[in-house]
């Protein structure tokens, strides 16, 4: 096998691993409350849809406008997580909010959702390119160490 083909597939591999890692954390983040926050019950106040399309059809998907109240009286709304599972207007979720700007807030009701899921595809994609590495990394120090790769004089 040609060493690019090895390399493109190391790289390939870690950089959907990466990215998988990146993106299941950065969704388990969001669904974390928020240090030295409080917390709040709020409430859906409205419900935008839409629809992921890919190579297997469209799935659809639902992003809730949130509504609470501060412990300083002051009314903040914020766009929750995008959910899989359909969400409907009134439902009350559980808010983590900033008490200095009660405008960052999180609905940490909604769980991690399949973040967890991303952080191990995550990790198998990036395992995986590591091993693609170092399997071409040890056959290159094996043809070292037979003199293979000695030049001709």
């Amino acid at each position: 096998m040609p060493s690019w083909v090895a390399q493109l597939r190391f790289a390939v591999f870690l950089a959907i691993g990466v990215a998988l890692l990146v993106g299941g954390m950065r969704r388990y983040d969001a669904a974390q409350p928020i240090a030295g926050g409080r917390t709040a019950t709020g409430t859906v106040v409205s419900v935008s849809t839409g629809q992921n399309c890919g190579r297997h059809g469209c799935s659809a998907y639902w992003v809730p406008a949130i509504q609470f109240t501060a412990a300083n009286g002051r009314t903040f709304t914020f766009a929750g997580p995008e959910s899989g599972n359909p969400i409907d207007t009134g439902d009350q979720v559980q808010v983590s909010y900033d008490p200095g700007n009660p405008a960052s807030a999180r609905d940490v009701s909604a769980g991690g959702g399949d973040s967890w899921l991303l952080i191990g595809f995550g990790a198998l994609a990036t395992l995986a390119g590591a091993v693609f590495f170092l399997l071409r990394f040890s056959r290159f120090q094996a043809l070292l160490m037979t003199g293979s790769m000695r030049r001709p004089r």
